[in-house]
């Protein structure tokens, strides 16, 4: 008995070890937004699903504003709105991002996207380090479980749950990103725009992160001097991007309303004016997601 009540007090002690290596990692976040509320214990979306949308935020190091729009035609359709972000402003100053779009054929697309920026956020949290490069391979991997562990519970297929997904992680002018699927991100350097990552298609057919080989299928980047940066989903990317001889380049240009206002109160402002207003609706009907950091004077 004596021995048996050692070994459990040990293990204890070791759980417990770990769960205060893990709570000492400064991770205490200054701002958390999101386009969602907190899914109930049953994992299910809640009911009240209103747009836009809408955050922002300010300090001396950066600005950001964000927002995702129900499409029009998911407007008409009373349809959920598939889009979702999720932006955290450490006390470190990293800014981590993350973007999904739910694939419009798939059952649950909206709790996939949800899901996913959710659990990438969670482990970038806990991972990221400041003299390390962010392990963006691991978020993605994290967010793909916690899309598996959903289509058990519930008994249904993994495919329901098709999303992609964007992750940018911001460290004070030096830029990491990751993505599958669609949607873009562009960068403002040196006063330029130019695109970080791009739509990736095989002819029409969108690859979700719930590809069997995502793995192979994924990209990354690392930018240095950045002074803005644009996360956006499929339905702003004719508003951004247009492809020439096979290349996409930057569209002038849809974020100045944001980043250029006196307080990132008003660019979220005038952010959500352009995204809902009759510009964008009349290049695309789908969801939108706009997110916009750019570095603070001084």
């Amino acid at each position: 008995m004596v021995s048996a009540l050692a070994a459990v007090l040990a293990r204890w002690l070791r759980w417990r070890g770990r769960g205060s290596r893990r709570s000492a990692r400064p991770r205490d976040p200054l701002a958390v937004y999101d386009s969602f509320g907190a899914l109930d214990r049953q994992g299910q979306v809640p009911a009240g699903d209103d747009v836009p949308y809408t955050a922002c935020f300010g300090d001396a190091r950066v600005g950001l504003s964000a927002a995702t729009v129900r499409g029009r035609r998911h407007r008409a359709a009373g349809v959920r709105c598939e889009d979702a972000h999720r932006c955290v402003v450490l006390r470190d100053g990293q800014v981590l991002i993350a973007v999904s779009d739910g694939v419009g054929s798939s059952r649950c697309a909206d709790i996939g996207a949800r899901l996913s920026t959710m659990a990438a956020i969670d482990y970038l949290m806990n991972a990221c380090e400041l003299d390390v490069e962010p392990p963006l391979e691991g978020a993605l991997s994290a967010a793909r479980r916690r899309l598996e562990s959903y289509a058990q519970g519930r008994c249904i297929l993994l495919e329901d749950l098709a999303c992609t997904l964007l992750l940018a992680v911001f460290r004070g002018g030096r830029l990491y990103t990751a993505r599958i699927g669609d949607g873009g991100i562009v960068i403002a350097r040196g006063g330029e725009w130019s695109v970080a990552t791009a739509p990736a298609r095989a002819s029409r057919y969108v690859t979700p992160l719930t590809t069997a080989d995502w793995r192979a299928r994924w990209d990354h980047g690392r930018f240095e001097e950045v002074e803005g940066v644009c996360v956006f989903t499929d339905g702003l990317e004719r508003a951004y991007l247009y492809a020439r001889d096979g290349e996409h380049e930057v569209v002038e240009h849809v974020h100045a309303a944001a980043a250029d206002s006196d307080t990132p109160e008003h660019g979220m402002q005038a952010l959500c004016d352009e995204l809902l207003g009759p510009t964008f609706e009349g290049l695309s009907d789908d969801d939108k997601t706009l997110v916009v950091l750019w570095r603070s004077a001084g």
